[in-house]
C-alpha cells in the first residue's frame, strides 16, 4: 500500500460521497485488516494495521479473536475511543487462501462478511456529509485505480447503526441486510424516535422505517416516517405520516422504474393558514431519474390525488377537499445549480363548500387541461372550466349592498340584491389561464355567469380579442346585469386593471334603472371607472345622455325627462356607502310638469349634488304652457337651486324670450317631510297702447283686446305627500279693456284665487268698473262672482244704464261652455236711451221709462229670450215709423164701429203707433224661430198727435161703399186698446255687434 499523500485535485474533492461508496470504503477496510491479520499474524498483524491508520490520521483499535486458514474475527474501533467514528462489535469473515503455485500470486479471497453492532457516526452540515477523521481514509481508498475486478464477497449485516448527527439534532437509523454479488438483496431499517431543533426547524419524529428486496433485476424499496409535530418556517404540522416505495433496476447511474408516495397529516398550518385532515397521494407508473451531465435527468407520467377535511385560509375556509392530476408527460433537469422541469396534465378539483369572509360556495368544481414549465421564472397554461353554487351571508350582502352605487341608493334594488345573494350559480364554461413568470392572463372563450335562484344574472365574456385579466397590464371585457328586480345595466370595458385595494376600468356603461325619486332611468355614458377602498369615482370622457320616465315630487312630479350631463373638470360621480356626490354641467334638458300643466325645454346649467347639499344653476330654460287651454306664451326661465340636507330652496325669474321680465318666484321643498311651497309675483306689470300687452304672455288676453292700465298677479302652492294646493291675487288698477260686450274702462279691484291649477277663485270676488261700451253705455259696472273648475257662479251684477239700472239675478255658467240660463232685470230704464243706441233711433222714439225681467239662456245656439215682460213705469209716449212694422193685428177700443175694410183697420193702428200717448204700456219679450225677436205690446192709451185733423166723409164715398179706402185721419184723443205684435232680427243685430267688436280686437296693434 502507498501512503503518498493525495493529490491536489483529490484534496480539493468535496466531501460529499453517496452512501454506497462509504459502505464500500468501510468495507474494504474491513477486508483489508482481515487480510493483514492472516499473512502478518497476531499481534504483528494488529501493530502493522495500526500504524498504517495513525498514518492517515485515523486512531484505530483492532482486537483479532480468532484466526485460521479459512476465516477470521475479530472487532474494529476507528477514531475516538470514548466516541469513535465506526466501530464494529464483531466482524468473521470466510475467505480462501490463493497460493503461488496456483499461477497467481499469493493472497486472500473473501467469500463472506459477516457484521454485528455496527455503529457509524456521521455528521450533516451545510449540506456536507462528514465521518469525521474516517473521510480522509475514504477519499484514499475510493480513489484508488480500480485495477482488476475482483469478485465482491457476500456481506450479511445483522445488527448496524447510522448515527447522523445535523444542526437540529442526531437521527439515528437501525437495520440489518445481506449484499450478494455486490448488489444489495435485502435490507430493513428502522428509524429511531427523535427531536429536531434548529433556526426554522423542529420535529419530533415519533419513528420509521426503511426496507428493501431484490426482485430478479428490480429491487423494491418501500419506506416511511411518523412524526407527532414538525415545523419549518411557517409550516407547521401535527400527525404527519410519510410512505415511500419504488420498484426498478437501482444502479449508479440512476433508477429506472415506477414509485408511489403517500403523505397525510392530521394537521398543516402555515401562518394564519390551516389544513386538516390531508391525504396526498402520488404514483408515477413510469419513473427515470438518471445521471447526466454532473446532474440528472427526470421523465416519465404520474397521477395525484389530494384530499383534505377541511383548511382555514386566514379568511377563507374550505370543507370537503378532493382534486386528482394527470400528468401524462413530464421531463426535468437537476443540477447542483438548480433544475428545470416541464409537464402536461389534467386537473379535476372538487369542494364541497367553501366559506369567505362573506361568501359561500358549495360543490364548487374544477375540470382543467394545461401544461406547467420551471424554467425562466416559471410558466404555466391552463384551459378549463369552473362552476359552484353559492350565496353571501347576510351581513356580507349587507354591506354590498351599502356600499354598490345605485342598488345603495334605492331599496328596491337593495331588497333584490339581497333575494339574489341567498342563491346562486357561478359558471365559468371555457376559461384560458397562461402564468409565466408572475404574470398571469385570463380569457374566456364563452361568457362567465352569477345566476341567481331570484332570477338576477351578471354575465361577464371576452371584449373582442383581449384578455379578460391581466395582472400585470390591463384587461377587457363585456358585462351585463339584469332580472331579479336588479337594475339593467351593461358595460364595454376595454380598458381595466387592479390597483391598490381596488380597481380602475375605462369604457361605456348604460343602464335602466330605478333611483329615488327617479323612476325608469336610462343612461348612456363614457369614460373611467375607479373603485378603491370603498370609494367609487367616475370620470366622463363625454356627456352622457340621461332619461327618465317620471320624477317623484309628491304632487308636483316630473314626466318625460331628458338631457345630457358633460364633465367640467373634476369627476362626474363619486360614492362612498350611501355618500355621493355629482358634478358637472347640463345641456338640452327638456321635462314636463303635468301638476302645473307645463313644459321645460332647452334648460342648461351647472349641477353639484350630494346625498345631502346640492347647487343646481339654471342658465336659461323655456317653459311651455301645455294646458287644454292655453293660458301663456313660451317664457324663457332662469334661476339657482340649493339643497341643504333634506331641503331644497330654489329662486328664479322668468320673462318673455328676448323681452322683459315678467315674474319672479322663489320656493322651499322638504324631502323627508314630502312638504313644499313657491310664490311668484309679476311686480306692477304696466299695460299701454303701443307698448307692452298681456296678448304677448297669454292667449286668454284676447278677449281683453287692447289694454291700457296696470295689473299685478302674486300666487303660491304649498305641497304635502297627499296634496297640493295654490292660490294667488290679480290686482287691476283702473285697466281698460275690450270685451265682446264693449269696452270697459277703469276695472279695478282684487280677485282672489283658491286655486290656480285648475283655476278657481275664493267666494264672493269683485270687480268694478267706471263704463262698459255696450249699445247702450253702462257705467257705475259691479260684479260679485265665483269661478270653480266647472262653472262661474254670478252672486251679482249690477250697472247704471239708460238713466236706470240693470240687474243680474244670481246665476251659473258652465265651464267649458254649454248652456247657460238667467235673468235680465230693469229697474227704470229709459227705452228712448236704449234705442237712441241702435240704427232704429230716427224710425223709433220711445218715451218710456219701463221696470223688466228677462229670462234668458245663452249657448250654442245663441241668445234667447223666454217669457220676459216689461212694464212702464209712468205714462208716456211711443212714436213708431210704420216703415219697420212687419205686421200689426190691431183690435178697436171697446165701443168703436167695427171696421169695414183691414187697410183702414191696420192704417187706423199705423196712425196710433205714430203718436200715442200711452197709459200703461206692457211687452211680452220672447225669441222665436230664425233668431228673431218677438215683441208683444199691449198699449193703453190715446190717440195724441201734435195737431189735430178733422176727418171728413164724402157721401158719395159713403153711398158707393168706398169711403174707407183712403186715408182718414184719426181724430185727436181717441181712445187706443192696443195689441201691437212684431218682431226683429235679433240674432243678426247681435252677429253684426260681435263682428264690430272682432275687427277691432284685430286691428288693435
Amino acid at each position: 500500500m502507498s501512503d503518498a499523500p493525495p493529490s491536489s485535485e483529490r484534496a480539493a474533492a468535496p466531501r460529499r460521497r453517496p452512501l454506497t461508496v462509504v459502505l464500500a470504503s468501510l468495507l474494504a477496510l474491513l477486508v483489508l485488516a482481515a487480510l493483514a491479520a492472516v499473512l502478518l499474524r497476531g499481534v504483528i498483524a494488529r501493530q502493522a494495521l495500526e500504524a498504517w491508520l495513525r498514518e492517515r490520521g485515523v486512531d484505530a483499535q483492532v482486537r483479532i479473536e480468532g484466526l485460521g486458514p479459512g476465516g477470521a474475527k475479530g472487532r474494529v474501533v476507528l477514531g475516538d475511543a470514548a466516541r469513535p467514528d465506526l466501530s464494529v462489535g464483531g466482524v468473521e469473515l470466510d475467505y480462501d487462501l490463493v497460493a503461488p503455485w496456483f499461477g497467481r500470486p499469493a493472497g486472500v479471497r473473501v467469500r463472506a462478511v459477516r457484521l454485528r453492532d455496527v455503529v457509524v457516526r456521521a455528521r450533516l452540515k451545510d449540506g456536507a456529509l462528514s465521518f469525521g477523521r474516517l473521510d480522509r481514509l475514504i477519499e484514499e481508498l475510493s480513489a484508488r485505480p480500480a485495477g482488476e475486478p475482483a469478485p465482491l464477497p457476500d456481506i450479511d449485516l445483522q445488527r448496524g447503526a447510522i448515527l447522523l448527527t445535523t444542526e437540529a439534532g442526531l437521527l439515528r437509523l437501525d437495520g440489518s441486510g445481506v449484499v450478494k454479488d455486490g448488489a444489495l438483496q435485502r435490507f430493513d431499517g428502522v428509524v429511531a424516535p427523535a427531536s429536531l431543533k434548529a433556526d426554522g426547524l423542529a420535529a419530533q419524529i415519533a419513528g420509521g422505517r426503511i426496507t428493501a428486496r431484490r426482485r430478479g433485476d428490480d429491487l423494491d424499496l418501500s419506506g416511511g416516517i411518523r412524526a407527532s409535530e414538525a415545523r419549518f418556517g411557517e409550516l407547521a404540522g401535527t400527525g404527519l405520516v410519510i410512505d415511500l416505495a419504488a420498484r426498478g433496476p437501482l444502479t449508479a447511474r440512476g433508477f429506472k422504474g415506477s414509485a408511489r408516495v403517500e403523505a397525510a397529516a392530521g394537521g398543516l398550518r402555515a401562518g394564519e393558514r390551516r389544513l386538516t385532515g390531508a391525504h396526498l397521494l402520488a404514483s408515477a407508473p413510469t419513473l427515470s431519474v438518471v445521471a447526466a451531465d454532473g446532474g440528472y435527468r427526470s421523465a416519465g407520467a404520474a397521477s395525484l390525488r389530494l384530499s383534505a377535511d377541511r383548511a382555514d385560509l386566514g379568511e377563507a375556509v374550505a370543507a370537503g377537499l378532493q382534486a386528482s392530476a394527470t400528468v401524462d408527460r413530464h421531463t426535468g433537469v437537476w443540477g447542483k445549480g438548480g433544475g428545470r422541469a416541464q409537464a402536461t396534465w389534467l386537473l379535476s378539483g372538487q369542494i364541497a363548500s367553501l366559506a369567505a369572509a362573506e361568501a359561500e360556495l358549495s360543490n364548487v368544481r374544477l375540470e382543467a387541461v394545461g401544461s406547467a414549465a420551471s424554467d425562466a421564472g416559471g410558466s404555466l397554461t391552463a384551459h378549463g372550466s369552473l362552476s359552484s353554487a353559492g350565496r353571501l351571508t347576510e351581513a356580507g350582502a349587507r354591506r354590498w349592498a351599502a356600499s354598490l352605487p345605485i342598488i345603495a341608493q334605492e331599496p328596491g334594488y337593495r331588497q333584490a340584491f339581497l333575494a339574489a345573494a341567498r342563491g346562486f350559480r357561478l359558471e365559468a364554461p371555457a376559461a384560458e389561464l397562461d402564468w409565466r413568470q408572475g404574470a398571469a392572463r385570463l380569457e374566456l372563450g364563452r361568457a362567465a355567469s352569477l345566476r341567481a335562484s331570484s332570477g338576477a344574472r351578471l354575465s361577464i365574456a371576452s371584449h373582442g380579442d383581449a384578455p379578460v385579466f391581466v395582472s400585470r397590464g390591463a384587461g377587457a371585457l363585456d358585462a351585463a346585469l339584469a332580472g331579479g328586480g336588479m337594475p339593467e345595466l351593461s358595460a364595454e370595458v376595454a380598458d381595466w386593471r387592479l390597483t391598490e385595494g381596488g380597481l380602475s376600468a375605462r369604457g361605456r356603461v348604460r343602464g335602466a334603472f330605478d333611483l329615488t325619486p327617479l323612476d325608469d332611468v336610462a343612461v348612456d355614458a363614457a369614460g373611467r371607472l375607479a373603485l378603491a377602498g370603498g370609494r367609487t369615482t367616475f370620470a366622463a370622457d363625454r356627456c352622457l345622455t340621461l332619461s327618465v320616465r317620471h320624477v317623484e315630487l309628491d304632487a308636483n312630479d316630473l314626466t318625460e325627462v331628458k338631457g345630457q350631463a358633460c364633465p367640467s373638470g373634476a369627476p362626474m360621480f363619486v360614492a362612498e356607502g350611501a355618500a355621493w356626490r355629482a358634478r358637472g354641467a347640463f345641456r338640452a334638458v327638456a321635462f314636463a310638469a303635468p301638476a302645473a300643466e307645463g313644459r321645460v325645454r332647452n334648460a342648461s346649467g351647472r349641477f353639484d349634488l350630494a346625498a345631502s347639499a346640492g347647487t343646481v344653476t339654471l342658465a336659461a330654460a323655456d317653459l311651455i304652457d301645455t294646458a287644454a287651454v292655453p293660458r301663456f306664451a313660451p317664457l324663457r326661465l332662469s334661476g339657482r337651486a340649493v339643497q341643504r340636507g333634506q331641503v331644497w330652496t330654489a329662486s328664479a325669474v322668468a320673462g318673455l324670450p328676448g323681452g322683459p321680465q315678467l315674474a319672479s318666484a322663489e320656493g322651499r321643498h322638504d324631502l323627508a317631510r314630502g312638504v313644499g311651497e313657491a310664490r311668484f309675483d309679476t311686480g306692477l306689470l304696466d299695460f299701454a297702447e303701443g307698448g307692452f300687452q298681456a296678448t304677448s304672455v297669454t292667449p286668454m288676453a284676447e278677449l281683453a283686446g287692447r289694454l291700457n292700465g296696470h295689473a299685478r298677479f302674486q300666487g303660491e302652492a304649498n305641497w304635502t305627500p297627499r296634496a297640493a294646493r295654490s292660490s294667488g291675487r290679480l290686482t287691476l288698477d283702473g285697466l281698460d279693456l275690450d270685451t265682446p260686450a264693449g269696452r270697459i274702462a277703469g276695472a279695478r279691484g282684487e280677485v282672489g284665487f283658491a286655486s290656480l291649477a285648475p283655476l278657481a277663485t275664493l267666494p264672493d270676488q269683485q270687480l268694478r268698473a267706471d263704463k262698459l261700451a255696450f249699445f247702450t253705455p253702462l257705467t257705475d259696472l259691479a260684479a260679485t262672482f265665483t269661478l270653480t273648475p266647472d262653472q262661474l257662479r254670478l252672486a251679482s251684477f249690477t250697472a247704471q244704464a239708460a238713466g236706470g239700472r240693470v240687474l243680474l239675478d244670481p246665476m251659473s255658467v258652465a265651464l267649458p261652455a254649454g248652456t247657460t240660463e238667467g235673468v235680465l232685470t230693469l229697474d227704470d230704464v229709459d227705452l228712448n236711451q236704449v234705442v237712441a243706441a241702435t240704427n232704429l233711433s230716427e224710425k223709433i222714439r220711445l218715451n218710456a221709462v219701463v221696470d223688466g225681467r228677462l229670462p234668458f239662456s245663452f249657448g250654442p245656439q245663441g241668445l234667447r229670450v223666454a217669457n220676459g215682460r216689461l212694464t212702464s213705469v209712468h205714462p208716456g209716449r211711443v212714436y213708431i215709423n210704420r216703415d219697420i212694422l212687419g205686421g200689426v193685428s190691431a183690435e178697436s177700443s171697446p165701443g168703436a164701429p167695427p171696421p169695414q175694410s183691414v187697410n183702414a183697420i191696420q192704417d187706423f193702428a199705423y196712425q196710433a203707433m205714430e203718436n200715442l200717448a200711452f197709459e200703461t204700456l206692457t211687452a211680452e219679450v220672447s225669441s222665436r224661430d230664425e233668431g228673431r225677436l218677438g215683441l208683444v205690446f199691449q198699449i193703453k192709451g190715446r190717440h195724441d198727435p201734435e195737431r189735430a185733423e178733422r176727418a171728413r166723409l164724402s157721401i158719395l164715398d159713403v153711398l158707393r161703399g168706398r169711403a174707407f179706402e183712403r186715408r182718414i185721419p184719426l181724430p185727436k184723443g181717441t181712445p187706443i186698446d192696443l195689441t201691437l205684435d212684431t218682431s226683429l232680427n235679433f240674432d243678426e243685430l247681435m252677429q253684426a255687434y260681435a263682428d264690430a267688436w272682432r275687427r277691432k280686437v284685430e286691428e288693435t296693434p
